[in-house]
């Protein structure tokens, strides 16, 4: 920490444009040697009423529409739907560190608390988290660190050199759908706060010079790229005969690349589905659902990933999971079908689930947080993806989303390498 008096300054950047509602942009200063840990702060949004709060796993995130690092014309690092990334990525990790890290930093409520009556207890918005009432200048903001949406960064341990990138921006694009970034009450208008850039700035010339010298030639890494396939609605019938619903479809955003790990989360195409009239549900935009008698099956270079139809299992769904993303903050029944009765109006058992305000209902919560994430390892020439589902109709009309149609978010690491030769450098793929 001594270098900050002596060979750090911290640059606070504003930003060089921002259209309103739409994009903001921040240029760094050439000739300059940064630290990796560049990191956003004053990120937000208000509306025009102050009991409004920003969604529980995304946070002040969920605006994030898209966010790239890049030289000129050349894209060092781009996240495309980041706040559905970032909702996902938030739940990586211990449940503490959720609770009393991450949800304030981010406005989020992540985590879970359990009770002495064998209750599970969500945590509250942090506090002070309900958005002001159309002023700026009331906005409780967050930050977050860009270390987590352009991986490139982790691997720049020798530093950002804008001698090199002498034309280094981030970008940063919004979305304002207040369905689309998880708004409490849809019907509310939302407003983009105007963001800072925090940069360390290496201003000793000896420790400059160091790292400059220290710098590698090829600097490698995983980008988070994705792919978007929609299942349609499915409208089922009016008794116990499931429709067995099947789409397949090619991924082809990762041909060609070396893939690592994957995730998958599944969103309501209609985002109406996430509001009981205007009033959030579960988690809005970013309830990632699991539907009824769900089957996934991956198809890498013509050969099946998983052994016989693929995937139905819940529990081996979350044991992949965790294999491949570690520790997942995931509370109980959180990644389940239900809990309780074959229906959702009701409990058969209610020991360890959230505690709700109406009786023999199930909370809206459950089931509500079911990812698949698996590791590739491979370099791909074509990936499909074939996901199954049953169809019915039921008589409560608050459930019938489960037939609607889905937008499912297939996130995976790509490697890729920053090739630096001659005081030029190249990005490619691996």
């Amino acid at each position: 920490m001594s270098q900050y008096s002596t060979s750090l300054r911290t640059q606070h950047y504003e930003p060089s444009s921002h259209i309103a509602n739409k994009m903001t942009t921040f240029r760094l200063d050439k000739n300059s040697l940064y630290m990796p840990n560049m990191r956003i702060i004053n990120l937000g949004y208000f509306t025009d009423a102050d009991d409004q709060t920003p969604s529980q796993l995304a946070g002040h995130y969920g605006c994030i529409q898209r966010i790239s690092l890049m030289d000129g014309a050349k894209t060092l690092s781009t996240l495309r739907n980041a706040n559905v990334w970032l909702s996902f990525e938030n739940q990586l990790g211990d449940n503490q560190h959720k609770l009393n890290v991450l949800s304030p930093q981010c406005q989020a409520a992540i985590g879970y608390i359990l009770r002495p009556d064998d209750k599970v207890d969500y945590p509250p918005p942090p506090a002070g988290s309900a958005l002001s009432n159309g002023s700026a200048s009331e906005v409780l903001t967050s930050t977050l660190d860009l270390r987590r949406v352009f991986p490139v960064l982790n691997q720049m341990s020798s530093g950002v050199d804008t001698a090199l990138f002498t034309q280094l921006r981030v970008e940063i694009e919004y979305v304002v759908d207040p369905a689309a970034v998880g708004l409490s009450d849809k019907s509310k208008s939302v407003t983009i706060q105007e963001p800072t850039l925090l940069a360390d700035m290496v201003v000793d010339p000896t420790l400059a010079a160091a790292m400059r010298k220290a710098q590698p030639s090829v600097v490698a890494f995983y980008e988070i790229e994705n792919d978007v396939l929609v299942v349609p609605t499915q409208t089922g019938t009016n008794d116990d005969t499931p429709i067995v619903q099947s789409t397949t479809s090619t991924l082809n955003g990762f041909d060609n690349k070396v893939v690592g790990r994957v995730a998958i989360a599944k969103l309501t195409t209609d985002r109406d589905d996430n509001y009981d009239t205007n009033a959030r549900r579960a988690y809005g935009a970013f309830s990632s659902r699991n539907y009824h008698r769900e089957v996934l099956q991956i198809r890498k270079n013509g050969q099946n990933m998983f052994p016989s139809s693929g995937i139905s299992n819940d529990g081996y769904k979350l044991q992949l999971l965790h294999d491949a993303w570690g520790n997942v903050c995931i509370p109980p029944f959180g990644a389940a079908a239900g809990v309780g009765l074959a229906n959702p109006q009701g409990f058969s058992n209610d020991s360890g689930t959230p505690p709700t305000d109406v009786t023999d209902k199930q909370a809206n919560r459950i089931g509500a947080s079911d990812y698949y994430g698996f590791s590739v390892e491979d370099r791909v020439n074509q990936l499909s993806l074939t996901f199954q589902r049953d169809c019915t109709t039921t008589n409560i009309a608050t459930y019938n989303w489960s037939n609607n149609g889905i937008t499912m978010f297939v996130f995976g690491e790509v490697r890729k390498s920053i090739v630096i030769k001659g005081g030029s450098y190249e990005c490619v793929y691996a």
